[in-house]
């Protein structure tokens, strides 16, 4: 970011980069990306995170296990850096051993291919059919199950109605 800035006040013209982030596939380089797409972001400069190193830790080992598709990789990504179906493909590739999250609700369960998984999910119906009470008994049921904590955001109850309606579905499970 340093050298950025530097490079930037350097410069007499408008100068916006296009930065393409392309590091090692493991924790540590997810880290990093995180950190410095934020701060890519916050100075408004224009970034993608691209994999060139698909099926590899880092960019070395994709070059010596395939050169030829390496480069290919490299042109591609060059000419389309946000490519959504690749990113797409490796979201479900990274995802697949991911385990849903049971909603307390067996049928639902089923129908869901076992529970939640990561994402948004929208509930629709007619006015005062439970749809608030229905979602926070799920959020509940997560709680209480994986015993972490669960973010609950309502527009239109506030905090007291909704510690009023789980205490007493608790208190009436519990008679």
């Amino acid at each position: 970011m340093k050298a950025l800035y530097k490079a930037k006040k350097a410069r007499k013209d408008d100068f916006y980069p296009t930065l393409l982030i392309a590091l090692d596939n493991d924790d540590a380089g997810n880290r990093a990306i995180n950190m410095l797409t934020t701060q890519l972001n916050h100075a408004g400069v224009t970034n993608y995170v691209v994999q060139i190193a698909r099926g590899s830790k880092d960019a070395n080992e994709a070059l010596v296990k395939d050169r030829a598709q390496f480069t290919k990789d490299i042109e591609n990504t060059l000419k389309d850096p946000d490519n959504r179906l690749q990113g797409l493909l490796d979201y479900i590739n990274r995802n697949e051993e991911v385990e849903a999250i049971p909603t307390g609700f067996s049928n639902l369960d089923k129908v869901l291919d076992g529970g939640l998984y990561e994402g948004l999910y929208g509930i629709g119906a007619i006015s005062s059919l439970g749809k608030t009470t229905f979602a926070l008994q799920i959020a509940d049921y997560i709680a209480q199950l994986d015993r972490k904590p669960v973010l609950y955001f309502a527009l239109e109850m506030g905090t007291y109605e909704l510690m009023t309606k789980s205490i007493s579905r608790i208190t009436f499970e519990n008679a």
